[in-house]
């Protein structure tokens, strides 16, 4: 999937999506600590374009506050060329799923309280926990919910 502007990353990050591959390699997953304003969503880009090269079709949950979601929707667009789902139905889904391309959702953190919520029935190649300071306390709803996710 070519992207629809060319993707250039900064040496530090060049080091970070390496580190970031590795990790998920050996572990299954990897966190992704550095400050605001130092590019982590296109560090995660570049990760799913990587990933996307090794499967045939990679599913990808964003999960990130309302005020964010169409910005991050714009920029998967932009780097990967992909659609990126908002909040979609469960049966949105399902006919997104069975398309046979890299397929994006993306929902606000509100759903991971909802301990029914359709997004707990799929197996994710990859998770994106968007504004990371909204999962502190172990005992919110959303920290669950991620929890829940990741198992």
């Amino acid at each position: 999937m070519p992207p629809t502007t060319p993707l250039t990353l900064r040496p530090y990050q060049i080091e970070d999506v390496a580190f970031m591959e590795s990790a998920l390699r050996a572990r299954g997953w990897v966190f992704n600590w550095n400050e605001q304003r130092t590019g982590k969503l296109i560090e995660f880009i570049e990760l799913c374009r990587r990933l996307a090269h090794e499967q045939e079709y990679p599913r990808i949950l964003i999960v990130a506050p309302l005020t964010t979601l169409h910005s991050v929707r714009e920029e998967f667009v932009r780097w990967l060329g992909c659609s990126v789902a908002v909040n979609p139905t469960e049966e949105d889904w399902e006919q997104r799923a069975c398309t046979g391309r890299m397929e994006v959702v993306a929902i606000n953190i509100e759903k991971l309280r909802s301990q029914d919520h359709w997004v707990f029935a799929y197996g994710w190649d990859m998770i994106l926990l968007d504004e990371a300071h909204h999962y502190r306390g172990r005992s919110t709803d959303q920290t669950k919910g991620a929890t829940r996710l990741a198992k």
